[in-house]
């Protein structure tokens, strides 16, 4: 038989030992809530350092354009001017390069609504459709990530005869 006061002396053990383990569970949960926090803060850190500088690099894209027109002007001239301008497109796709910046191609690869924004529909040049025929603006990606889209003309299935009118 169990003596009374020995019960008295477990519950009274039991009782002072569930505050310890309510403050040892509470203690727990703060550091995994902190443990989590830090953890986010990292990768939020990590987001800006990575794509910070994509509201600057959507305002240097249009120059990165005007040098791209700006080539197709000059050609394969030799002219020092040519030369010039061919210099400068390199050094600027160089160092959006080093930040993380890439154009991709498009023509005569399959239209993709998360990289392509179609302008235009051609049906008359035979091509399968749904295959990118003429780029009038380059895409591009910061780490993988779009940056601006291309804005591409699409091929269509090409119309069957017309009917003669009656």
């Amino acid at each position: 038989m169990v003596h009374p006061e020995r019960i008295r002396a477990t519950e009274a053990a039991q009782e002072t030992s569930r505050p310890d383990d309510e403050l040892r569970n509470q203690l727990l949960r703060l550091g995994a809530d902190f443990d989590n926090y830090r953890k986010r803060a990292q990768r939020e850190i990590e987001q800006a350092r990575r794509f910070g500088i994509e509201k600057l690099l959507g305002d240097l894209l249009p120059v990165l354009d005007a040098g791209d027109r700006a080539l197709g002007y000059v050609g394969d001239s030799q002219e020092p001017f040519a030369e010039g301008i061919r210099l400068i497109a390199r050094q600027a796709v160089d160092v959006l390069a080093r930040h993380g910046v890439k154009g991709f191609a498009s023509v005569g690869r399959p239209f993709d609504p998360t990289l392509h924004e179609a302008v235009g529909v051609d049906s008359t040049r035979g091509a399968p459709p749904g295959i990118v025929l003429d780029e009038h603006q380059r895409g591009y990606l910061l780490h993988d990530r779009l940056l601006r889209p291309a804005k591409v003309i699409v091929s269509a299935a090409s119309k069957g005869p017309e009917p003669a009118p009656e």
